[in-house]
C-alpha cells in the first residue's frame, strides 16, 4: 500500500470495514502500524472504527466477524506486530463482557418503578443526606480543633465495601455524585417519555439492599468505564498473570509515567483544597454577573483555535486578573492561570532513578 497519510490510512480502514473488504482492512492496519507504532490501536479508537467496549452486543457483532479476517490479512504482512491481535480485541471483547453483565444485573433490579423521577428523588434524597452528616461531622471536627483540617475531607480513613481500598469524603462525595449522574441518564435511556410524574412519598434508602446495589453497580460500571478509556486513549493492555488463570489485568503502557499522573493528581487536589479553604473564609461575595462589561472584554480577546489544533490559551492576563480580582475564589483562579501559562504540577513528580524521587 503506497498510502503515507494517517488519516488516508483510516479513512481506508474505516471504508474497508463497511464493504466487507478484509484484505484492504489487513493491508491497510499494517500500513497505519508502521505509520504510528505506538498509537495505531489508539487511532482506531479515537476515530470511531472499533466500537467502545460499552456498546450493545449486536453493534460488535456486526462488526467482528470482518474485523477478524481484516487482522488475520494484517498478520501476514511483514512488520505487523506480533502482538497486534492481543492489544486489539482482548481488551475490547473482555469489558464487553463485564458491561454486558453489568447491564443484565442493572436491568433484574427491583427499583426501576415507574415514574423513574421516583427513584431520582431517593437518590437525591440520599446523596443530600450523606452532605449533611459529612459536613456536621467537618463542623464538630472544626470546633474541637480549633481551625479547618482538611485532612478530614482528604484522608482515606473512610472504609469502602468488598475490603477495598478506603476512600475519603471528597471522594465519597464525588463518588455519590457522579454515581447519580449516571443513573439519571440511564433513567432517561430507558424509560425516555415515562421518566416525568408526580413525586410520591419515598421510602428511606437506607438498610434497602436494591438500592445498595444499585448504587454499587453504577460504581463499578464507572471503574469499567475508566478502565476502558485508559485502554482506548491511554494505550494500557491486557495481560494474564502466571497463577492466576481466571484474573485479567490491566497495566499501563508506561508505569513511571502512570505514577506521576496520578501523584500529580493527588497533590494538585490537595493544593486546590487548601485555597478553596483560604479563600472561603476570606469572607467574600462577588459573582461574574457584578463584571459584565469587563468580562465581555476579555471573551472577545480569546481566539479559539482550528479545528484539530492546540489551544495556546492566548488570553490578556491583565483582563483575566481583574474579573477575578473580587471572586471570593480568587486564589483558585490564580492558581489555574498560573498553572496554565508557567507549569504543569505533574511536571514536578519525579519518579525512579532521577536525582528528585516522589
Amino acid at each position: 500500500m503506497n498510502v503515507t497519510n494517517t488519516q488516508e490510512v483510516l479513512n481506508l480502514i474505516d471504508t474497508a470495514l463497511r464493504n466487507n473488504n478484509p484484505q484492504q482492512i489487513g493491508e491497510a492496519l499494517a500500513t497505519l502500524s508502521k505509520l504510528e507504532p505506538d498509537r495505531w490501536i489508539t487511532l482506531l479508537h479515537i476515530n470511531n472504527i472499533i466500537p467502545d467496549a460499552d456498546q450493545r452486543n449486536t453493534e460488535l457483532a456486526e462488526i467482528l466477524p470482518i474485523l477478524l479476517e481484516g487482522l488475520a490479512y494484517a498478520m501476514a504482512e511483514p512488520g505487523f506486530p506480533l502482538d497486534g491481535f492481543t492489544n486489539l480485541l482482548y481488551p475490547l471483547l473482555t469489558l464487553n463482557i463485564s458491561f454486558s453483565s453489568i447491564s443484565k444485573s442493572l436491568n433484574s433490579l427491583n427499583v426501576w418503578e415507574k415514574p423513574v423521577i421516583n427513584l431520582i428523588a431517593r437518590i437525591v434524597g440520599f446523596l443530600e443526606d450523606q452532605t449533611d452528616i459529612a459536613l456536621d461531622r467537618s463542623s464538630k471536627i472544626t470546633g474541637k480543633n480549633g481551625y479547618h483540617d482538611t485532612r478530614f475531607l482528604l484522608s482515606d480513613e473512610i472504609d469502602t465495601v468488598f475490603n477495598g481500598p478506603m476512600t475519603n469524603v471528597v471522594a465519597g462525595y464525588e463518588e455519590h455524585c457522579e454515581n447519580l449522574q449516571l443513573i439519571l441518564a440511564y433513567s432517561i435511556y430507558r424509560y425516555r417519555t415515562d421518566y416525568w410524574g408526580e413525586i410520591k412519598i419515598n421510602r428511606t434508602p437506607y438498610e434497602d439492599i436494591e438500592f445498595s446495589k444499585l448504587v454499587t453497580l453504577a460504581s463499578i460500571w464507572r471503574r469499567y468505564k475508566d478502565l476502558w478509556a485508559k485502554t482506548k486513549y491511554f494505550g494500557w493492555r491486557a495481560i494474564k498473570i502466571k497463577g492466576m488463570e481466571n484474573e485479567i489485568l490491566f497495566i499501563p503502557k508506561d508505569e513511571e509515567e502512570q505514577i506521576r499522573f496520578e501523584i500529580g493528581g493527588i497533590r494538585a487536589q490537595f493544593i486546590f483544597a487548601e485555597i478553596s479553604s483560604f479563600s472561603l473564609s476570606a469572607g467574600l461575595d462577588q459573582s461574574f454577573s457584578d463584571n459584565y462589561d469587563i468580562l465581555s472584554k476579555l471573551a472577545n480577546n480569546i481566539n479559539l483555535p482550528k479545528v484539530g489544533k492546540p489551544w495556546k490559551i492566548e488570553l490578556d492576563s491583565q483582563i483575566f486578573k481583574k474579573v477575578t480580582s473580587n471572586l471570593w475564589d480568587k486564589f483558585y483562579w490564580e492558581t489555574i492561570f498560573q498553572i496554565a501559562y508557567f507549569q504543569k504540577i505533574i511536571d514536578l513528580v519525579q519518579v525512579g532513578s532521577r536525582k528528585k524521587h516522589i
